[in-house]
């Protein structure tokens, strides 16, 4: 089940802002909007809803990676599997 609240929307210089009551604790220095033109809705979240929009753009803009421009060995048998890299970090 949603909770609904009602927060306070004022001016501050030429920006918006929104005070959240305490309940609302953010443990987040950034939020991310999204704005549903057609329904006029906003959507405020901690997570980003678009993780890979910088990878597509820059996708976008450089294009596809050949063969060739790998830096990597993709076939290397002497890489950590992750599970002996995540005990690493837990000790």
């Amino acid at each position: 089940m949603k909770n609904v609240i009602e927060a306070k929307v004022f001016k501050n210089g030429d920006s918006y802002a929104i005070c959240l009551p305490p309940s609302f604790k953010l443990d987040a220095q950034i939020v991310y909007l999204s704005l549903d033109e057609e329904a006029g809705e906003i959507v405020i979240s901690k997570n980003n809803p678009r993780p890979f929009a910088g990878l597509l753009a820059l996708h976008e803009a450089q294009g596809v990676i050949s063969e060739a421009e790998w830096t990597f060995d993709r076939d290397r048998q002497d890489v950590q599997d992750r599970s002996s890299v995540q005990d690493l970090c837990t000790e």
